[in-house]
């Protein structure tokens, strides 16, 4: 195995690393990350640790500051609503979409049903036992699952990357929503399974708003940004 190589499996690993321990809130938004503790923390030379940090920074986890250092992101109010906001005008989107393809293929649409079936069984357990995290990766995948059958792969790919910009607080959020997204997730299965394209539009965006309500009510910051703002049409 050629040093390049070796140089960017190392890299690529911290990344994941990094990524991991920030979905898990192990690093806090806000937490400063200095080269040398991670680098200590690998076991390996800064290098791959500044370059692992360069690739979190244009995924939007983290921000480097000048002459002060880099920092896990904090996201502000106002942030979060334009976050949530393209969330739901792309996913509801792609939620109907999806719904409309399937609505000729009762074949494909019954295998999708069974497969939403069991991650939801997953993610009602993976609640039950309070594992936040595994039910934020299982509520992540149930939705990517749906999208996917849109055949949209530039939308997936740009819902992906809105996923990947705020992965501590779609599990933070689990904690406070469990019981809803349940609820809101049988309602979608109920609209993809009698083949209703809105409906399947109109609840995919309502779940994402709720969510968007829930931290601003949490964070107690800038509220008056939800409420200022008309719901989307």
């Amino acid at each position: 195995m050629s040093e390049t190589v070796r140089y960017f499996l190392k890299r690529d690993y911290i990344v994941e690393q990094l990524r991991a321990a920030i979905a898990s809130g192990e690093l806090q938004p806000g937490q400063k990350l200095r080269q040398e503790e991670l680098a200590a923390r690998f076991q390996i030379s800064s290098t791959p640790v500044r370059e692992a940090l360069r690739l979190l920074e244009a995924e939007g986890l983290v921000t480097s500051v000048p002459h002060q250092g880099v920092f896990v992101t904090r996201l502000t109010a106002q942030e979060a609503v334009e976050y949530y906001r393209l969330r739901a005008l792309l996913e509801a989107y792609a939620a109907k979409e999806a719904v409309v393809r399937l609505k000729g293929d009762d074949s494909r649409r019954t295998r999708l049903l069974e497969q939403l079936e069991e991650i939801q069984q997953g993610l009602n357990h993976a609640i039950d036992n309070k594992n936040i995290e595994e039910a934020a990766n299982l509520n992540r995948t149930l939705h990517l699952l749906l999208y996917e059958e849109a055949a949209m792969p530039l939308l997936k790919q740009l819902i992906t990357d809105l996923w990947k910009r705020m992965p501590f607080h779609n599990i933070w959020l689990g904690a406070w929503r469990t019981a809803e997204i349940e609820a809101e997730h049988r309602e979608l299965l109920e609209a993809i399974r009698s083949g209703d394209p809105v409906a399947a539009e109109r609840i995919t965006r309502l779940h994402i708003e709720l969510s968007l309500e829930v931290f601003l009510a949490s964070t107690g910051e800038n509220l008056t940004i939800a409420a200022s703002e008309k719901p989307i049409e």
